[in-house]
């Protein structure tokens, strides 16, 4: 990370087995962990716990995401994968819940 950019770049692939299969976001892939304002960021950090599951999720949110899933199925395999990943269950759903009611504005299916 560069000077105040909130913007990592994977350098090497990153997969994550879910209910849904083998998932993987290719090296190169940008993400910005969480997207939670900085004005929360005491309260969950968007680059600590559970920022893997963060990764799949930009992915799927973005036009360039090659596996297809509506924005229920890239929500609920966030909401998976931060249990995976050991967030606890009030922060999984108090994050889960905002990206249900706010996360319409950044979803980018294919077309």
């Amino acid at each position: 990370m560069r000077g105040r950019s909130r913007l990592f770049r994977l350098v090497e692939p990153f997969v994550f087995v879910s209910s849904k299969g083998r998932l993987t976001a290719p090296a190169g892939f940008v993400t910005d962990g969480y997207s939670i304002p900085s004005a929360a960021w005491s309260w969950c950090n968007p680059f600590e716990e559970g920022m893997e599951s963060s990764i799949l999720h930009d992915l799927n949110y973005s036009a360039a995401c090659p596996y297809g899933f509506t924005r229920k199925e890239a929500d609920d395999l966030l909401l998976e994968g931060m249990a995976a990943c050991g967030v606890p269950w009030l922060k999984r759903q108090t994050i889960y819940r905002a990206v249900r009611l706010f996360g319409w504005r950044y979803y980018k299916p294919l077309n």
